[in-house]
């Protein structure tokens, strides 16, 4: 988990793991409760442009964000990430109990760059991006 290249990347893969897991819970959440009081949220707006590229492509460029504060690793230890991960996969496999509900919500919430997301779009995005810090963690420990 401490495996590190910083010709790759500034973060080590146990880095990258707890942003996803951060980032993770946070859009879960949203997701959780826009699906239960769906009108509670905006449904204002849409994707930008480098939105709507990231949700139609896949892809992220490297090197072009920035984490939003709420997802910058902190440094919990592997034994803290494991525990967090299994949280997640339950709120997912409950998730997929839903998928009518969060295809049809309205509601929407704002991404840094990408603009103001549905709940499946959130969810679209989080796939994207774990495929991105997959691909950045497999360089690093290419290296190692």
């Amino acid at each position: 988990m401490d495996a590190r290249r910083s010709d790759v990347s500034g973060w080590s893969v146990g880095e990258h793991v707890e942003h996803l897991l951060l980032a993770d819970r946070w859009v879960l959440s949203w997701v959780e409760r826009a699906i239960d009081e769906p009108e509670r949220g905006s449904t204002d707006g849409g994707p930008t442009l480098p939105g709507r590229l990231v949700l139609l492509t896949g892809f992220i460029p490297r090197g072009r964000g920035t984490a939003p504060e709420a997802t910058v690793p902190r440094g919990l230890v592997a034994i803290e990430l494991a525990d967090e991960l299994v949280d997640l996969r339950r709120r997912v496999t409950d998730l997929g109990r839903c998928l009518e509900a969060i295809r049809v919500c309205r509601a929407r919430l704002a991404h840094p760059v990408l603009g103001r997301l549905s709940a499946a779009e959130w969810l679209r995005f989080l796939a994207v991006h774990h495929r991105h810090h997959e691909k950045v963690v497999d360089e690093i420990l290419s290296g190692v």
